[in-house]
């Protein structure tokens, strides 16, 4: 047998286990590698869901007080107009009752202040393509149900909005000069804060030319305008169906509540 030829394949067995070796360590490393990529992406993704989920709740909060804002003022409102039908219609205006406080509850009736949830982190969820990182499943149906939601009651919105905006109109023809010039002054303005913020500015502007004689020829100011009637009547079902609208537990309220539930409990089980 010829040693030098064995002795060669001895070295070429080597070199192959070493190569093989060294290919090993190489794939092992490379894999390492990868697996702390992956690692390190993940806690990225997570931490990036974490800024997502905490935004996304700050925003449902400032939605639920919004909400809770838009009813009680669509209920007030409602109320307002709704006893200004009543004296219309021939009920005795009282002597006892306050008429610079009622006529700040006119004119806030006349407001209107349509509903803005935040909606930038989801937009931008949706834009970057970043709505996967929410892992939760549940998170996603229930944002985009609340997102739903949203869009149609926007929907009622641009529908209602016209009304208040006559609305507008009649009442500066019906309230008597010295008390809407005043009472107005602030009008432009109010559209520019929160709902339980708007009936806060409005208490405080002080009326104190408006009698109970006022508020009379406001009444008959309204009786013998069809026009301004009508939009009065009007006025009063668009925020008696705002009220419900905003207030409806089972619907409005329930879809805000259940985003806003899966939104903590995603935050609660994150590592």
């Amino acid at each position: 047998m010829d040693t030098r030829s064995a002795g060669g394949w001895v070295s070429e067995v080597r070199l192959v286990r070493r190569l093989a070796a060294e290919f090993g360590v190489i794939v092992l490393g490379v894999m390492v590698a990868l697996g702390a990529d992956r690692w390190i992406q993940a806690r990225d993704e997570r931490g990036r869901e974490a800024d997502y989920l905490a935004r996304i709740e700050a925003e449902l909060v400032r939605d639920s007080a919004m909400l809770a804002g838009h009813r009680d003022a669509s209920a007030q409102a409602s109320a307002t107009s709704r006893q200004l039908l009543l004296w219309i219609d021939g009920e005795p205006i009282s002597d006892t009752i306050d008429a610079g406080a009622w006529v700040r509850d006119l004119v806030t009736t006349s407001w209107y202040g349509p509903f803005e949830p935040a909606r930038a982190t989801w937009n931008e969820l949706l834009q970057t393509g970043n709505l996967r990182l929410l892992a939760d499943p549940e998170v996603r149906e229930a944002l985009g149900a609340w997102e739903e939601m949203v869009e149609i009651v926007d929907g009622w919105e641009e529908d209602w909005e016209p009304n208040a905006l006559e609305f507008q109109t009649a009442l500066r023809v019906a309230l008597p000069p010295l008390v809407h010039i005043e009472a107005l002054r602030s009008f432009d303005v109010r559209g520019m804060v929160a709902a339980g913020e708007e009936v806060e500015l409005m208490a405080g502007v002080d009326l104190p030319e408006a009698t109970a004689g006022d508020l009379q020829r406001v009444v008959d100011r309204f009786r013998s305008n069809d026009e301004a009637l009508s939009s009065l009547s009007q006025l009063h079902i668009v925020h008696w169906a705002r009220g419900n609208v905003y207030g409806n537990e089972a619907v409005t309220q329930a879809a805000l509540l259940e985003a806003l539930n899966a939104v903590r409990n995603a935050r609660e089980s994150l590592p």
